[in-house]
């Protein structure tokens, strides 16, 4: 948070005292021209993670919901907007960056996805530049080549004409930030801590330890260089590499410093900006080892980016980018910088109170020692222990000053907070993390068979970053990132603690079984009925599904999609356009794949397979209706069903297809769509609220003549009494009674061994669920319902199936 006054501005740092009121340290400080908040930028639904200014005045941000968003201002009010959401990536998008050629105007994005794409004006992309192993996270163009930095340790020059490889540049660890000198050498670091300079694909110049921790990021100007690093450290450097200056800077990690366009007759710019883990953006003079402003947000800012006019817009993870303007009349309105300062001041109270729960005291030096030890800049806190107790003081300029005790639990104390036991752990490295001694070194669990995984974490460091790179690791889609940070929160003493383990899959449940192409024989324990009668068939525990295998079907299915949307008059606003059909044949590999349930599937593939199959006739919809069973199973589908109408549309259409012949492929597919439907909590949940409107639809296909559509809505029917087993608060009373009265309906007719058997199990599941208050009544609906005589004629229809004929005696056994 700020507070502006005519001739300064007021920086805060929070503490716990004491007594439990908060303390605010202001540090007041003489500064001309202040920055004060002109926008908030919406448009993310997730942590805006890189920002740029492309040369027609437009912004551009890429963010972890795999979004790239194309920024245009507009002329009656000055206000940003969205102009376009580009949806090319798969996963998180980690660089952006404008091309020095202005004509054509065109622009660069690199991501997760370990792809960078070449885009036009309007953001259509037209070449890729693929060959990096890890996520792309640094780019820049000079007009003669691209360059790019990754995860994978190696930093990469590319042909603007061809996009291929021209050049690696080999020889740091983990992630690699870059830039490029006017003269053309490339300047690269990592984590390694070192900096390297590059001529023509050969490293001239190492700087060792040019930061104590990882070098996040390089901003160069036309006489130096300044780089920012996990250490809060950020240092202005000669061409040559000679280091002139460092700033202790922030609290925490450094991701990003940029320096003003403006330059002083020197040489160095007029004014440099730094953003932070600890939530600031802060504002520097080359000459002044102080901020002359500091601007807090609400979480992680990761990037920064500076205009023409000397605004300044930054990246957070909320999710919002905000820009900061010098000029009071572009001053966003008091209301909206009240209520953005207030978030931000509430969050900083908020951390420091976590913080402080995880403080232990012994580690800290003691206070007596605070007269020899030097503060680095006036304002700076620093924690000593007096007795047991952490406490905090600030330097003055010539002393340190008692703020007061710092209240909360020490590690190991008592609460939730897990103890350090054994202090530091030492972890052997691999190429996202360093070798070294780690504060923790979880085993993870990442799947059945998979084995647990070694999840090293220091303390201070970023949750969600760390969880990224063990995901990108273990080849984990984005859906487990958020999931891997809660768990290091909750384990690290910033949550309560969790199981130690993570079992991929949606919801953080397990991911479902593989299983062969039709559904696996119901599986069931033993219970005693009602009545003392026991059954070995019901009830069924486990969700059915139809599986998939990729060899056999995938080529067959997509070919037939081609055909069908080549046949479609050209002109037609679903028929698939070049881009889609680039989509189209992109995908086709992510469903071959074996760890189909792992891959990635971006929005425009999302809207290929859901907005524009779901238009054609549905004569042409059978291929539709097979694609949708096999998303199904995907965790992406989820997606589908979170809005306000919770995905209805998609689940009418699949019953209006299976309606128009209830004895076709089409009709088939439908209900094996909708039986997949229950493998994902949130499908599931909206296959339940709409539970009268769907097995109102499935009564028609009672008279179907072709068994595998009875098969699947039997499937429909057993998931349908599953789910409301595992629960009494799914479903009411009323859908209970619907699917007892529909199954006993499908009996009546009934004369294949698999379909009746399924029907069977269904019903049986049914009437064994937990009574709840509906056990006697859907006995005794059954038992008006004459269930009994249609159990037996289905059992005398369907010949001497042993499987079914003992099932048909276990359920009237418990009808008795």
């Amino acid at each position: 948070m700020t507070y502006v006054g005519r001739r300064g501005v007021a920086a805060c740092g929070v503490w716990t005292a004491t007594n439990g009121q908060v303390v605010l340290a202001i540090i007041w400080m003489e500064v001309e021209g202040q920055y004060g908040l002109s926008q908030q930028l919406i448009g993310h639904s997730k942590g805006v993670r890189c920002v740029c200014v492309l040369p027609d005045g437009r912004l551009l941000s890429g963010g972890q919901d795999g979004l790239v968003i194309l920024w245009a201002k507009e002329e009656e009010t000055g206000k940003f907007k969205v102009q376009k959401q580009l949806e090319h990536h798969t996963n998180f998008v980690y660089a952006v960056c404008a091309s020095a050629i202005h004509d054509p105007l065109t622009f660069y994005t690199g991501g997760y996805d370990k792809r960078i794409f070449r885009l036009s004006a309007d953001g259509d992309p037209f070449m890729q530049f693929e060959g990096h192993q890890g996520p792309v996270c640094s780019l820049l163009e000079n007009g003669k080549a691209l360059f790019s930095g990754s995860w994978d340790g190696t930093a990469k020059v590319w042909s603007l004409e061809t996009g291929a490889c021209d050049l690696t540049l080999s020889g740091h660890t983990h992630a690699v930030s870059l830039n490029v000198l006017v003269n053309g050498e490339v300047v690269t670091g990592s984590q390694d801590k070192c900096l390297r300079f590059w001529k023509n694909g050969h490293c001239h110049k190492v700087v060792t330890d040019a930061h104590e921790d990882i070098i996040r990021g390089i901003c160069v100007f036309s006489s130096g260089v300044l780089t920012c690093s996990n250490d809060g450290v950020v240092k202005l450097w000669t061409l040559e590499g000679e280091e002139m200056k460092q700033i202790p800077a922030h609290s925490s990690y450094i991701y990003d410093v940029k320096a003003s366009l403006n330059e002083r007759p020197d040489g160095l710019p007029s004014h440099f900006y730094s953003v932070s883990d600890d939530r600031s953006l802060k504002v520097w003079e080359p000459d002044n080892s102080d901020p002359s402003q500091v601007l807090m947000h609400a979480k992680t800012v990761f990037q920064v980016a500076v205009l023409p006019n000397s605004d300044v817009l930054t990246a957070c993870e909320d999710g919002v980018l905000r820009l900061w303007t010098k000029e009071e009349k572009r001053y966003a309105p008091a209301e909206e910088r009240a209520a953005q300062s207030e978030q931000a001041e509430q969050a900083a109270v908020e951390l420091q109170q976590k913080g402080a729960e995880a403080i232990d005291a012994a580690n800290l030096p003691d206070a007596s020692m605070a007269p020899t030890m030097r503060g680095i800049r006036i304002g700076q806190t620093k924690l000593f222990k007096e007795g047991n107790s952490a406490v905090v003081y600030q330097w003055n300029g010539q002393g340190w000053d008692k703020l007061g005790e710092v209240v909360g639990k020490a590690p190991g104390q008592e609460g939730n907070t897990p103890p350090m036991l054994g202090g530091k752990r030492q972890y052997e490295g691999d190429r996202y993390f360093e070798a070294g001694e780690y504060d923790y070194v979880f085993d993870v669990e990442i799947g059945e068979g998979s084995g647990y995984k070694k999840l090293p974490y220091r303390r201070g460091e970023n949750p969600l970053l760390v969880a990224e790179k063990f995901c990108v690791r273990e080849n984990i889609g984005k859906s487990a990132v958020d999931q891997v940070a809660g768990f290091i929160r909750q384990n690290t003493g910033q949550g309560t603690p969790l199981q130690q383990q993570y079992a991929q899959g949606g919801g953080g449940g397990a991911a479902p079984k593989a299983a062969p192409s039709a559904p696996a024989a119901p599986k069931a324990a033993a219970p005693t009925a009602p009545g003392g009668a026991k059954s070995k068939h019901f009830p069924i525990h486990d969700i059915l599904t139809f599986q998939f295998q990729a060899a056999k079907v995938i080529d067959p299915l997509f070919k037939k999609l081609k055909e069908l949307d080549a046949e479609l008059p050209e002109g037609t606003e679903y028929k698939l356009d070049a881009n889609d059909h680039i989509y189209f044949q992109e995908m086709i590999a992510r469903f071959k794949n074996p760890n189909f349930l792992k891959q990635e599937f971006r929005r425009c593939e999302m809207h290929i397979i859901f907005e524009k199959f779901i238009r054609w006739e549905a004569s042409k919809a059978f291929p539709v209706m097979d694609l949708w069973r096999i998303m199904a199973l995907h965790p992406k589908s989820a997606d589908l069903h979170k809005a306000s109408d919770d995905g209805w549309q998609y689940i009418a259409h699949a019953l209006f297809v299976m309606k128009q012949d209830i004895n076709g492929p089409g009709c088939m597919l439908g209900c094996r769509y909708l039986s997949n439907l229950f493998v994902n909590p949130t499908n599931k949940s909206v296959m339940i609220r709409r539970c009268p409107q769907v097995l109102d639809a499935l009564s028609d296909l009672a008279g179907s003549t072709n068994k595998n559509v009875r098969a699947g809505a039997a499937t429909v029917l057993v998931n349908y009494a599953v789910s409301f087993r595992d629960s009494h608060k799914e479903g009411t009373l009323d859908d209970r009674l619907q699917l007892l009265s529909l199954g006993a309906e499908f009996l009546q007719n009934e004369n294949d061994p698999e379909s009746c058997y399924r029907l069977f199990a269904a019903l049986g599941t049914l009437l064994l669920s937990p009574a709840e208050g509906f056990g006697e009544s859907l006995l005794e609906s059954a038992k008006a319902l004459e269930v009994g005589a249609a159990v037996a004629k289905a059992a005398s229809t369907c010949g001497a199936d042993a499987r079914v004929q003992e099932a048909a005696r276990d359920l009237q056994g418990i009808l008795k």
